[in-house]
C-alpha cells in the first residue's frame, strides 16, 4: 500500500509540477508584450537604395520616438506600426513593397519599444504616439492633400484602431492579424495549455496594474467609417485566430474587405504568401491614389 501512495504522490507532483511550468512558460512569453528588448534597430542592408533616414520626433506627451522615413514618390504616404515584443524592423516585407509600390514610409518604434523612450503600455498613450507620427508626416511636403494611410500589425493594429476611430486624417487604415478583444485574444492563444497557462499570462498583466478589459479594438473599428479598412487574418495563426479578425471585421462599417492568408502564422504573412504585400498595395493605391480618394473627411 505505501508503494501505491507513494506513486500516487509522485503523479499528483508530476502533474503539479507540469500545470506549474506552463503557467512559468506562458508568463514569459506574455512578459515579452510589457518588457521587449531595447536597444538600437538594425537597419535593412539595402536601407540606402530604399531610401531610409532615421527621424527622431517627440510625442503629444514628451517622450522621443524613433523611426525611419522613406520620401514618397506619389504624394501617398503609409504609417507602419508594429506588434509587440519587437520594432519597427518586423515590418522589412511591408516597408519594402509599398516603398517600391512609390509610397512613402513612416516606420516608428512605439513607446517602449526599440530605441524609444518610455514604457509599453495600452489605451491612450500609444494611439497618441501614432497621432504624433500623423503629425509629422502631415507636413511632409511630398505629401499631398492629407494622403495619409496606416497599417497596424497585432498589438500595433489594436493601437491603430484606436489612433483612427478619432483622427480622420489616417485615410486608409489596414488591420494585420489585430485582435478583437485583449482578454479573449489572450485566452484562445493559452487556452490549449490549460487554465494554469492562462493564469500565468494573465499574471503579467495584473503585476504591472493593466486592466485590459478596455482593450478592445471590436468597439472602435466601427468608428474608421467611412475611411477604407482593409482587415487581414492567417489561416494559421495561433496568436491571433481568425475568430478574432473575423469578430472584428463584423464589427467594422462599409467601406471594408476582410482578407484570409493562406497558410498564414503570426507575423510570417509575408512568408506563407506573396500576394500579402500586394494586397497591402492594391488596397492603398485604391483608397489614395484613385481618383477622389483625395477628399477628407476632417472637419475644416
Amino acid at each position: 500500500m505505501s508503494r501505491v501512495l507513494v506513486a500516487l504522490a509522485l503523479l499528483l507532483a508530476l502533474a503539479l509540477a507540469w500545470q506549474v511550468w506552463r503557467a512559468v512558460r506562458a508568463y514569459r512569453i506574455e512578459r515579452m508584450t510589457l518588457y521587449p528588448p531595447r536597444g538600437p534597430v538594425r537597419a535593412p542592408d539595402d536601407s540606402i537604395a530604399l531610401g531610409i533616414a532615421n527621424v527622431s520626433f517627440t510625442s503629444r506627451d514628451g517622450k522621443t520616438l524613433h523611426g525611419w522615413y522613406v520620401p514618397s514618390r506619389n504624394g501617398a504616404a503609409i504609417i507602419l506600426v508594429h506588434g509587440s515584443g519587437s520594432d519597427r524592423s518586423s515590418l522589412f516585407p511591408e516597408l519594402r513593397s509599398l516603398v517600391n509600390d512609390g509610397f512613402g514610409i513612416f516606420a516608428f518604434d512605439l513607446p517602449g519599444h526599440g530605441e524609444s523612450e518610455g514604457q509599453v503600455t495600452f489605451g491612450a498613450q500609444p494611439a497618441e504616439a501614432v497621432q504624433s507620427a500623423v503629425d509629422l508626416v502631415v507636413k511632409r511636403p511630398d505629401v499631398r492633400d492629407g494622403r495619409i494611410g496606416v497599417v497596424g500589425f497585432s498589438y500595433g493594429g489594436a493601437v491603430v484602431a484606436r489612433a483612427a476611430a478619432s483622427d480622420c486624417r489616417l485615410r486608409a487604415i489596414a488591420l494585420v492579424a489585430t485582435p478583437a478583444d485583449a482578454i479573449e485574444q489572450t485566452r484562445a492563444e493559452y487556452s490549449a495549455y490549460g487554465r494554469a497557462a492562462e493564469f500565468g499570462a494573465f499574471a503579467v498583466y495584473s503585476l504591472r496594474g493593466i486592466d485590459l478589459k478596455g482593450e478592445r479594438p471590436v468597439e472602435q473599428v466601427g468608428k474608421i467609417a467611412p475611411r477604407p479598412l482593409l482587415i487581414i487574418g492567417g489561416a494559421e495563426d495561433t496568436t491571433v485566430p481568425l475568430a478574432q479578425t473575423q469578430q472584428l471585421f463584423s464589427a467594422a462599417r462599409d467601406p471594408k474587405r476582410y482578407v484570409i492568408v493562406p497558410h498564414g502564422a503570426h507575423g510570417r504573412f509575408a512568408e506563407a504568401d506573396s500576394t500579402y504585400t500586394r494586397t497591402l498595395g492594391d488596397f492603398f493605391e485604391s483608397a489614395l491614389l484613385a481618383p477622389g480618394a483625395n477628399a477628407s473627411d476632417c472637419p475644416k
